[in-house]
């Protein structure tokens, strides 16, 4: 069984203790080993392919478009698949605040993305999935971690894809802003 870097992380790992947001759909008290963006992804600033504005992949017959001013890094060699990217949403700490999007082929059925017990379902256009938002109390750090799973059929083929945001929860409402503008430009095309 294939799992991405985050699913693993997020869903086998076992430090610390998930708290609801006030604004959270459900209680989540499960455990994470996550810190900051480093804890979730192998990705960091200026390597890799470099994604700005509107990002299309025929590959997963997708397009999506990074908000004005971010970059998404690749964090791979450049002539590698496209398999997401890194957005770094801090210019100072590029490990306090990160959107990471995750898209592949699944693989194996049993590959499907596991739903979280906090998650609720969620539609993005014509993608159903589900999403989880929680905190995370670690290290003295009060962290949110939002994370949406949208999984759709092309050419026999299931394609799935994880975006996630970790932001330290004092800075939740204002990132929270760019995530929604970010997962909601998701869009697959006609022709899958």
């Amino acid at each position: 069984m294939t799992t991405s870097l985050f699913s693993a992380t997020l869903f086998y790992a076992t430090t610390q203790i998930f708290m609801p947001l006030a604004n959270a759909s459900e209680v989540a008290l499960e455990k994470s080993s996550i810190s900051n963006c480093e804890s979730v992804t192998l990705v960091r600033k200026n390597v890799g392919n470099a994604y700005k504005g509107s990002v299309t992949n025929d590959d997963y017959s997708m397009s999506l478009v990074i908000p004005k001013g971010l970059i998404g890094w690749g964090g791979v060699a450049e002539d590698a698949p496209f398999h997401g990217f890194t957005i770094f949403l801090e210019k100072a700490d590029s490990s306090s605040a990160c959107i990471v999007f995750d898209i592949h082929v699944r693989v194996n059925a049993e590959d499907k993305p596991a739903r979280p017990h906090s998650s609720h379902r969620i539609k993005i256009k014509n993608i159903s999935g589900w999403q989880s938002i929680n905190r995370i109390i670690t290290k003295g750090e009060d962290i949110v971690v939002i994370n949406t799973a949208l999984s759709y059929p092309k050419a026999g083929d299931m394609i799935d894809s994880e975006i996630t945001m970790i932001v330290p929860k004092l800075k939740y409402p204002e990132k929270k802003v760019i995530y929604d503008a970010f997962i909601s430009s998701f869009k697959i095309s006609a022709t899958r």
